[in-house]
């Protein structure tokens, strides 16, 4: 299995965070025909977009979910299992903050390709996580979740499958 750490000057930054963003950005882009999180909005890519939304969410460390890229200067998460969409970025973000939180984080995910997501929409997800995590009705993102025991056991179920080539849907 791939090792999923921190950079170490980032994971000393992160002890103590309430809660973390993560920009879910690892897909390929294939239908697009280029990186989505390139595509600029009113002068801003989306990864960027993706950035101030989560800070300004209440978000003050965030990571990337997948490859680093030069326009990130965060620390970002590698996927566990290439390839497999949304759910092994996830999955690949909570294993690395639960190694580095002394408590349970509360953790927004978005993808890169929401640019209209709104800071307190987030910021009401966050709020509204108890026990394990929380959604909105009728769609599978954004979502808040917290690092407690059945999140993290539901994780380390499914990565296993992810990585012999299943699919699964964050649905």
């Amino acid at each position: 299995m791939t090792t999923n750490r921190l950079q170490a000057a980032a994971a000393t930054e992160f002890v103590g965070a309430a809660s973390v963003g993560v920009v879910l950005a690892g897909g390929k882009s294939s239908r697009m025909g280029q990186d989505k999180a390139c595509l600029q909005l009113a002068g801003e890519s989306l990864l960027q977009r993706a950035h101030r939304t989560l800070h300004n969410a209440g978000c003050h460390y965030m990571l990337l979910s997948g490859q680093p890229r030069p326009e990130w200067a965060g620390a970002s998460v590698p996927d566990l299992a290439p390839d497999a969409g949304p759910v092994d970025g996830i999955i690949s973000a909570l294993q690395s903050i639960v190694t580095h939180a002394s408590q349970t984080v509360t953790v927004a995910f978005i993808p890169v390709d929401a640019p209209l997501l709104s800071p307190g929409l987030l910021r009401r997800l966050l709020e509204r996580a108890q026990q394990d995590g929380c959604v909105i009705d009728g769609t599978p993102l954004p979502v808040a979740l917290r690092t407690t025991s059945a999140v993290m056991d539901q994780c380390a179920a499914t990565l296993p499958a992810l990585q012999a080539g299943e699919s699964r849907s964050v649905k």
